[in-house]
């Protein structure tokens, strides 16, 4: 027994030995390999000038990786995004042997000698504000492969300008730039290039509340690139992401309500023209409400000259429901003419009795031998009369009875079909490309 604990202990302890040993020549490796890299960064800055540039002309590959889209603004007609700005260059003077470094094959630069290296002058020509992220630390890398290619990573957050046509509003497809410029180096010095990958996105970073970022496009645009400051042809890449709006919002505060509105003014073709309190009640709740929508929609928007699809969708339904109450009011019209005309009819039949009571009592003191003959014929002319007053009075009546009602019963049929029709032109014509 006791010859089996010792050999355990013994076994126990070898194996504590071994990964002590272990330990100490991994630390001792990568305490080597750090002085190997602390070595190898002073060598290559022995001489290092970061003016001129490496080569003539330096390729500079540029990507970015977006993170995700801020939002975008159509009163500032800007959008923010937060990106990786990716640059790829060679160098021939960060060449060195793998080798004979402990077969480092890529080399991370520190922060204070970053500052000390040439870097391409690339900015945006289109850019508000920007600023690069610092919290905890610089959020940029460089490294430096045995080749000589430098790969250089820093996290910006930017405002881009981005002039938007806002025509077809809401219905509207946006293409908003970033142009990438060199500052100072004309195309003979520097040339820009895609990457393969050149724009990519993270899987939740087209999401944005108003706009879906749909597709984008890269262009190299060097040949249109002319600096303001100084004659001469920059080079110059510009990548542009088309942007459409989605309609539910619209569709919910705009287009439903509208449409509602504008069916709410019909209601008033089936109330009779008498009531005339609830009918002009209908047609001015409807119109202030649309009009009230309309400047809402506006105050969203910049102030521009030309006219926009909501603009076109906000005039015409205010336009359906004034053409409502403009209907009410000629109704009206034709009624009330009919009741005057009953009381024009009413008036003369009383005056004309008044008269030939008159007459009566005249003829009765003059000429008392005659009296039942006149009264006889006054009586028979009284009730010609009377029944000639009837039948002018009768058509009067239904003539504008009729006129209303037909007015009332047509516009029940075209308001809706006319309604109907702008609605297949406006939605074919706003929608198509």
């Amino acid at each position: 027994m006791k010859m089996i604990e010792t050999s355990r202990e013994r076994q126990s302890t070898s194996r504590t030995l071994s990964l002590l040993l272990l330990c100490l020549s991994s630390t001792g490796q990568v305490s080597s390999q750090i002085n190997h890299q602390s070595t190898l960064i002073r060598k290559l800055l022995r001489g290092y000038e970061a003016y001129p540039p490496p080569n003539r002309p330096t390729v500079v590959n540029l990507g970015i990786y977006i993170n995700y889209f801020y939002a975008m603004s159509e009163q500032s007609m800007d959008y923010r995004l937060s990106f990786y700005m990716r640059q790829e260059w060679n160098d021939s003077r960060f060449e060195f042997d793998s080798k004979a470094f402990s077969n480092i094959t890529k080399l991370k630069v520190d922060e204070a000698t970053i500052k000390s290296l040439w870097i391409p002058d690339v900015f945006f020509r289109n850019e508000k504000g920007a600023s690069f992220h610092k919290v905890t630390q610089n959020n940029r890398l460089l490294y430096i492969h045995d080749t000589g290619r430098v790969w250089y990573v820093s996290k910006i957050s930017a405002t881009f300008s981005c002039p938007m046509k806002l025509d077809k509003y809401p219905m509207d497809r946006q293409s908003c730039p970033i142009w990438f410029d060199s500052f100072g180096y004309l195309k003979d010095t520097i040339i820009f290039k895609w990457m393969e990958s050149s724009v990519e996105f993270d899987p939740q970073g087209k999401n944005l509340p108003e706009m879906e970022i749909e597709d984008y496009k890269t262009f190299d645009c060097t040949r249109q690139a002319k600096s303001g400051y100084e004659p001469g042809e920059y080079p110059c890449l510009v990548v542009r992401f088309y942007a459409t709006r989605p309609l539910g919002y619209f569709m919910i505060q705009f287009y439903i309500p509208s449409v509602l509105l504008v069916i709410l003014s019909w209601v008033s073709f089936w109330i009779s023209a008498d009531a005339v309190v609830a009918r002009v009640s209908i047609g001015l709740l409807t119109v202030l409400n649309l009009v009230t929508q309309s400047t809402g929609s506006r105050n969203q928007l910049p102030k521009v000259s030309y006219v926009k699809a909501i603009d076109v969708w906000m005039t015409a339904c205010l336009v359906f429901a004034f053409a409502s109450l403009i209907e009410f009011a000629v109704v009206n019209v034709w009624s009330r003419t009919e009741a005057r005309q009953r009381k024009q009819h009413a008036a003369t039949g009383s005056t004309t009795g008044a008269t030939a009571t008159q007459g009566r009592e005249t003829t009765a003191t003059k000429q008392v031998n005659l009296q039942v003959a006149s009264q006889s014929n006054r009586g028979r002319r009284t009730r010609r009369l009377s029944d000639i007053s009837e039948i002018i009075r009768q058509p009067l009546q239904s003539i504008h009875q009729r006129r209303a009602q037909t007015l009332d019963q047509i516009s029940r049929r075209i308001f809706p079909f006319t309604f109907l029709v702008f609605n297949v032109i406006y939605w074919v014509v706003y929608t198509q490309g």
